[in-house]
């Protein structure tokens, strides 16, 4: 329920998850088909390893990320809100302005 309809950042393997899920009421950032995003991967990639720039590039709102993932350090620590969590993952979602 903490889900909005807009695409959402997640890690590959979750971007499959949420297709399979909450396709078409919530659009996955990507998913692990990488021949469908090309270069957009390396994004992914480089989000993953906590570089938040991306999440500004592409204008994402919201993200489901690791605990332990640096992406999840650096998001919590410029003002991303937390949405839902469970004992693995974060629900972030971009603070209002």
């Amino acid at each position: 329920d903490a889900l909005t309809p807009q695409e959402t950042f997640s890690g590959l393997a979750v971007g499959g998850y949420l297709i399979y899920r909450f396709w078409p009421q919530h659009p996955s950032f990507v998913d692990d088909r990488a021949e469908l995003f090309g270069p957009k991967i390396i994004d992914v990639a480089l989000a993953s390893d906590g570089d938040a720039r991306v999440l500004d590039a592409y204008d994402l709102q919201m993200a489901i990320v690791k605990r332990s993932d640096p992406l999840a350090v650096a998001l919590t620590g410029g003002g991303w809100i937390v949405r839902a969590q469970d004992e693995k993952w974060l629900l972030l979602a971009r603070e209002a302005p």
